[in-house]
């Protein structure tokens, strides 16, 4: 049996976003070495209560000038440590991905947070070892 890797796309892998954009590193995580069957798992750890939100994974090749979006997660209300969300895609259910590609780089980027908001949250890639 293969190993599993699992690559943070934050660091520290629990971040605080209080604002919309890219979190940090907005720069992407470099993905170009995952290869074989992956998932994006985006972790909502907790959210304030009565208030939206919605993340989006982002894909490039040339440092975000162009990318490729995919909605990983959104909702509204309260959420909590003993209630977190967790949502996750997996390889075969997008058309096309920067996961493995020369130069890829993916990037959370919260598209939508309800003024006055705080929304904690985790995100990785899953993948096999090629070991």
């Amino acid at each position: 049996m293969k190993p599993i890797i699992r690559l943070d796309l934050f660091n520290p892998a629990i971040t605080t976003v209080t604002a919309t954009g890219p979190v940090t590193p907005t720069a992407g995580v470099d993905v170009s070495a995952v290869i074989g069957d992956w998932r994006v798992v985006c972790q909502v750890i907790s959210q304030t209560a009565g208030k939206k939100y919605q993340v989006n994974l982002e894909g490039s090749a040339d440092g975000f000038a162009t990318r490729t979006v995919h909605l990983i997660a959104g909702g509204a209300g309260s959420i909590g440590p003993t209630a977190d969300k967790v949502y996750s895609v997996r390889r075969y259910e997008l058309d096309a991905w920067i996961i493995g590609s020369v130069d890829g780089k993916l990037r959370c980027n919260v598209t939508e947070l309800d003024t006055g908001s705080s929304l904690q949250m985790r995100a990785w890639v899953q993948y096999a070892s090629a070991l």
